[in-house]
C-alpha cells in the first residue's frame, strides 16, 4: 500500500499567513520605490534653474490669464444685468405713459357727455394758447436784449465762443419769430382754404428751425477749426476775455435759466417744447463759452507772466524798425522779445562797423533803444552793440540749486 500524508490544517494556515506577509512586503517595497522615484524626479527638476523658472512663469501667466478671464466674465455679467434693468425700466416707463394717455382719453370721453365740461375744456385750451403766445413774446423780447449784450461782449473780447453765442442768439430770434408766426397763423382759422385746420404749421416751423440751426452750427464748427489752426501756427492770438464780457455772459445764463423755468412751468405744446429745448441748449453753450473763453484768457495770462516769446509778426516789426533806423547798422545779430506782463521786453544785438568811434556807436544804440521803447507794446528795450556776428548767441540761464 502506498500511504499519502495529507497536510494538516495548521500547516495550511501557516502557509497562507506567510504568503500574505510576503505580498504585504512586496507592496510596501513597491510604494517605497515609487516615492524614491518621485524624490529623484524632484531633485532632477531642482538641478535645472531654467526649467523651474519657466515652470514658475508659466504658472504665473496662467494665473493672470485666469484672473483676466474671470474679470471679463464678471464685467460682462454686470453689463448684461444693467442692460436688462434698463430695458425693464424703459418698458415700465412706456407702460406708465400709455396708462396716462388712456386715462386722458377716458377723462376726455367722460367730459364729452357734459356740456359744462366741454365748455370748460374749450376755455382751458384757449387759455393755454394765450399763455403760449405770451411766453413766445417774452422769449422773443428777452432774446433781443440778450443779443445786444452778447454783441457788446463779442466786441470787447473777440472770442469765437462768445461770437458763436451771439450767432446762437440770432438763431433764437429767428426761432422766436418763426414760432410766433406759426402760432399766430394757427389761431386764424380758414375753413374754406384749410378744412382740416392749420395745426400742421407748428411741426413745419420746427423743421425749418432745425435746418437753420444745423447750417449755422456747421459754419461755426468750420470757423472754429480754422481758428485753432491759425493759433497753432502763431498767426492768431488767444482772445482777451475781460471781466465785463464774463459778467454779460453770466447774466445771459441766468436769463436763459429763468426763461426755461417759465416754459417748463406754464407752457405746453410742440412750439413751447422746442423753445424749452432751445433755452436748455443755450444754457449749456453759454456756460461752455464762459468756461473755455475764461480758461483760455487765464492760461494766456499765465503764459505771459512766465515770459513766453512774442509772436513772429511782432519780431518782424522789431526787425523792420532796427534795419531802417540808421544806415550804418550793417546787420542784426539777435532779436529776442518775450512777454513782460502785458507788454514785451526786447533785446536786440546790432552789428556796426568796427572802425566806428565809441561816441557815434553809443548814440546809435541809445537812439534805437528810445525808438523801440516808444512802441506801444514794448515795456523795456535793450540794444547791444557788436562789430561781428560770427559768434553763437546764447542765453545764459541761472539755475538755483537747493
Amino acid at each position: 500500500m502506498i500511504s499519502t500524508r495529507l497536510p494538516s490544517y495548521g500547516n495550511i494556515l501557516n502557509d497562507l499567513h506567510e504568503q500574505k506577509d510576503s505580498e504585504e512586503f512586496y507592496r510596501r517595497q513597491d510604494e517605497h520605490i515609487r516615492e524614491l522615484e518621485k524624490i529623484a524626479t524632484i531633485m532632477e527638476a531642482e538641478t535645472s534653474d531654467v526649467e523651474v523658472t519657466s515652470n514658475h512663469h508659466s504658472i504665473r501667466r496662467q494665473t493672470r490669464i485666469n484672473t483676466m478671464i474671470i474679470g471679463v466674465v464678471f464685467c460682462a455679467n454686470v453689463i448684461s444685468i444693467f442692460y436688462i434693468f434698463s430695458k425693464i425700466r424703459e418698458f415700465y416707463r412706456r407702460q406708465d405713459e400709455h396708462i396716462r394717455e388712456l386715462g386722458k382719453i377716458a377723462s376726455t370721453t367722460e367730459a364729452e357727455t357734459s356740456d359744462v365740461e366741454v365748455t370748460s375744456n374749450h376755455h382751458s385750451i384757449r387759455r393755454q394758447t394765450r399763455i403760449n403766445t405770451m411766453i413766445i413774446g417774452v422769449v422773443f423780447c428777452a432774446n433781443v436784449v440778450l443779443l445786444l449784450g452778447k454783441a457788446v461782449a463779442s466786441a470787447l473780447s473777440g472770442s469765437l465762443a462768445i461770437i458763436s453765442s451771439l450767432l446762437d442768439s440770432c438763431v433764437d430770434l429767428a426761432s422766436g419769430g418763426i414760432m410766433w408766426f406759426a402760432a399766430r397763423q394757427m389761431r386764424k382759422r380758414k375753413p374754406y382754404k384749410y378744412p382740416e385746420g392749420r395745426t400742421r404749421l407748428e411741426p413745419l416751423a420746427v423743421i425749418v428751425l432745425s435746418v437753420f440751426m444745423g447750417s449755422i452750427s456747421i459754419q461755426l464748427v468750420a470757423e472754429s477749426v480754422q481758428a485753432i489752426v491759425r493759433m497753432s501756427q502763431n498767426n492768431q492770438e488767444a482772445p482777451n476775455v475781460n471781466d465785463l464780457a464774463l459778467g454779460i455772459m453770466a447774466s445771459v445764463i441766468v436769463t436763459k435759466l429763468i426763461l426755461w423755468i417759465i416754459c417748463f412751468k406754464f407752457g405746453g405744446g410742440m412750439a413751447i417744447d422746442a423753445l424749452k429745448t432751445d433755452q436748455r441748449n443755450d444754457i449749456l453753450t453759454n456756460a461752455a463759452s464762459i468756461l473755455f473763453s475764461g480758461l483760455a484768457g487765464r492760461l494766456q495770462q499765465i503764459r505771459n507772466l512766465a515770459g513766453h516769446t512774442a509772436n513772429p509778426r511782432f519780431i518782424q516789426k522789431i526787425a523792420f524798425v532796427c534795419l531802417n533806423y540808421h544806415p550804418l547798422i550793417e546787420q542784426l545779430d539777435t532779436i529776442r522779445a518775450f512777454h513782460f506782463g502785458e507788454n514785451f521786453l526786447v533785446e536786440v544785438d546790432i552789428v556796426l562797423p568796427k572802425e566806428m568811434c565809441l561816441k557815434e556807436a553809443h548814440d546809435i544804440g541809445e537812439g534805437l533803444q528810445k525808438k523801440l521803447e516808444k512802441l506801444e507794446t514794448v515795456e523795456r528795450a535793450f540794444v547791444h552793440l557788436d562789430y561781428e556776428f560770427s559768434h553763437r548767441p546764447e542765453i545764459n540761464l541761472k539755475c538755483t540749486h537747493t
